[in-house]
């Protein structure tokens, strides 16, 4: 089965990486069987989508609500829209430090600021990561007081942060960071859509320089966790099982469902695998082009679905036929026929 680079997402690469260099990747959508040429009516065709994709828009209002109410400093200058000039702050005596901290396997990220230095802000975040997730959390960015931390979300739910040095205080400047993440996100995923914004703060001059004066903002709620669909295949296909792909999906644990999947290909091909095409929340599609070839993408409801097959079945690959979807929801681990 030959995947893409289009249809790789531009992530696929980092599952394969995983356990060197872990990127923090939620919303839950229930997808079922269909073709392309069922209407792409998210909230009839699929049980529970609809339900499903008002509680991820409003988890995600949550969320900005949240860290509000967590962080008396934060105003809607900081947050996504509308935003105003800032003016910059006078000269401070002190710098501060912050740092963001990510978990693989939630929407949710931890934030602190205001520290004298930058090692406990990230000692600080890490610790209170892994305390809610039970271990595994990453540190997805630092900055000083003159820094910004930028958080956008994909249409799966995975946060992609960015921590920008940040020259001025002006809209320009933080409209510029923001794109940064943007861009991060947008060349490794899709749907990106959503940003939150977190300047640096700095300490007075007149504060004790043994007190501590650091403000966190941290999720205030249960951490909802991923749920995974996770394709694997043969590294070096023989041809016995180059039309045959194994699928997980239905569980929560980004490190126990990879192994689970690539050790069931392992053990069934004897051979080396990889991951070929994972989602979070929403589903994986397995499609054949105009040529036969079998093809794998992801997306996160039948809407985007549709849209995404449009953009990547083009030229002497149209028309494209739906061969099954497979959500992130329903547990099931299976070999798949890729040939149609």
């Amino acid at each position: 089965m030959a995947v893409s680079h289009v249809l790789h997402d531009g992530i696929v690469a980092r599952w394969n990486r995983f356990g060197t260099a872990r990127r923090a990747l939620g919303i839950g959508l229930f997808a079922a069987l269909g073709s392309m040429s069922s209407p792409a009516l998210a909230c009839s065709d699929l049980a529970n989508i609809c339900q499903m994709n008002q509680q991820h828009h409003q988890n995600m209002v949550d969320y900005g609500r949240q860290a509000a109410e967590s962080y008396g400093g934060w105003s809607s200058d900081q947050y996504d829209e509308p935003e105003s000039p800032r003016a910059p702050p006078p000269p401070p005596s002190f710098t501060a430090f912050m740092a963001i901290a990510t978990h693989v396997d939630t929407s949710a990220v931890w934030i602190t600021r205001a520290h004298w230095k930058q090692k406990p802000a990230e000692q600080h975040v890490l610790s209170a990561c892994n305390a809610a997730m039970g271990g595994g959390c990453t540190l997805g960015g630092t900055g000083d007081s003159w820094a910004t931390i930028v958080v956008v979300y994909d249409a799966m739910g995975i946060p992609w942060v960015k921590g920008v040095p940040q020259i001025k205080g002006d809209l320009a400047d933080r409209q510029q960071a923001k794109n940064v993440a943007l861009r991060l996100c947008n060349a490794n995923s899709f749907g990106c859509y959503q940003s939150f914004h977190f300047p640096g703060t700095f300490i007075h001059y007149s504060a004790d320089p043994d007190a501590d004066y650091s403000k966190d903002i941290f999720p205030n709620y249960t951490v909802r966790r991923h749920h995974w669909v996770v394709v694997a295949r043969p590294e070096n296909a023989p041809p016995a099982f180059k039309s045959k792909s194994w699928l997980i999906s239905g569980k929560q644990g980004a490190d126990a469902v990879r192994k689970e999947v690539l050790d069931r290909c392992r053990a069934d091909t004897k051979m080396p695998c990889v991951i070929s095409s994972f989602a979070a929340n929403g589903m994986l599609a397995h499609y054949v082009n105009a040529k036969g070839e079998s093809r794998w993408i992801s997306a996160s409801g039948d809407r985007m679905l549709e849209q995404r097959l449009y953009r990547a079945c083009q030229g002497a690959e149209k028309p494209c036929r739906v061969v099954a979807k497979y959500d992130a929801v329903t547990p099931r681990l299976q070999t798949v026929d890729d040939a149609g």
